[in-house]
């Protein structure tokens, strides 16, 4: 006898991207298909830009919501024509719907009223990836704090709560007095396709002819939150102190990419630090490294930390709230640095490359501690902890 299947329906802008979108393409491909069925609506995204990521159990469904060229005039507009059409579609085929699950600011405010003016059924699930109050600080824009005080509302009246970390989760709880329940759910890796991806061809075959160490760095250049800049000041202080060659591999793009390249030539690092670009499959980046830093002021997990992991790459992290420290255990599993500190970081990244004995030591607690972040672990969590509800 056929079992009816729970359906979620997860209520984002896109799929393209790492970081956030990431940890939400692995709910459709790892939450458990007996129990569940999956499927995307994506508000801003265009049709057969996604299919790739799934199998053909998950649906990816399309708003396929006009635009009126994004400033910081139009957003409301834009905002106002997703609520329109996610109305519209809800009102249509939201009724069998049990989990409407959102992660950004946007599909959250927007879904939340949607369910509201329609008297949806579904359970309403928030699955924050991003540290509230340190955005909040950080970002120190007052239209965010307010955007961000709306979600704290809706996040008391959700049915659940999702969070990337634990220093999300207590910060919602002992911050913001969120008395919702909430579940830890931290991004994972599957082996066996990083196994594979990680064998892949190289882009720049020269990279392979390259017998210099590499240090790699992945993720978006936005210096604000990661702070490429501590790195390319370590790499400034290191190269000028020893003989030790090696390069730098910048994997990524972002707003701040003209003006972190400038910043590199002004270091005169042309032919150490390489800015490679944004790539669909850093895996193969990470197998021929020998180090990876990661410098940012603030993450809500940091998953490129157990990707790096997974590949057995030794790490150096700032101590940023929040996710580096969870996933090392305070330094238990790899190195911890404070925030802005470029010369401790260089001395680290030194000490890293020239003692083999330690290299192999930390390649070795990356191995034993990424295995606490397997999907099928980690996916356990989640489908016990949905089908409470």
């Amino acid at each position: 006898m056929e079992v009816n299947r729970k359906k979620i329906l997860i209520i984002h802008n896109t799929l393209r991207g790492w970081g956030v979108e990431r940890n939400l393409i692995f709910i459709g491909k790892y939450a458990d298909k007996n129990i569940f069925e999956v499927a995307y609506l994506l508000t801003t995204e265009r049709q057969n830009s996604s299919e790739n990521f799934f199998d053909n159990e998950v649906k990816l469904l399309y708003l396929k919501t006009p635009q009126v060229r994004q400033n910081r005039y139009t957003w409301i507009i834009n905002l106002i024509l997703k609520f329109i059409y996610l109305v519209i579609w809800l009102r249509k085929n939201g009724k069998d719907i049990d989990y409407l699950l959102v992660s950004t600011l946007d599909e959250c405010i927007i879904t939340y009223i949607a369910k509201k003016i329609l008297s949806l059924k579904s359970k309403f699930i928030v699955f924050h990836q991003l540290h509230f109050s340190v955005i909040g600080r950080e970002k120190n824009n007052p239209f965010l704090n307010l955007l961000l005080k709306i979600i704290i509302l809706i996040d008391k009246d959700a049915n659940g709560i999702l969070c990337l970390s634990k220093g999300i989760a207590q910060d919602l709880k002992e911050t913001h007095h969120i008395k919702t329940k909430i579940f830890v759910h931290p991004s994972c890796v599957d082996f066996q396709e990083i196994d594979a991806l990680s064998k892949e061809t190289l882009d720049e075959p020269w990279l392979l002819e390259d017998e210099r160490k590499a240090i790699i760095y992945v993720g978006r250049l936005s210096n604000k939150q990661k702070r490429i800049d501590i790195l390319l000041k370590a790499i400034n202080v290191i190269r000028g102190k020893e003989d030790l060659p090696f390069k730098v591999l910048i994997i990524g793009d972002g707003e701040d990419r003209t003006f972190l390249e400038k910043m590199s030539k002004d270091f005169d690092l042309e032919g150490i630090v390489y800015f490679l670009g944004y790539k669909e499959n850093p895996y193969k980046y990470y197998a021929i490294s020998d180090l990876f830093v990661l410098t940012s002021d603030f993450e809500g997990f940091a998953n490129v930390i157990i990707e790096a992991m997974a590949c057995g790459l030794p790490i150096i992290a700032t101590d940023c709230p929040s996710g580096p420290a969870e996933i090392l255990e305070n330094g238990k599993w790899g190195i911890l640095v404070k925030r802005g500190d470029y010369i401790t970081l260089a001395n680290k990244i030194l000490h890293v490359l020239q003692d083999e004995e330690f290299n192999k030591k930390l390649r070795n607690n990356a191995l034993i501690r990424v295995r606490d972040f397997e999907y099928k672990k980690v996916f356990e969590e989640f489908n016990n902890f949905m089908i409470k509800f």
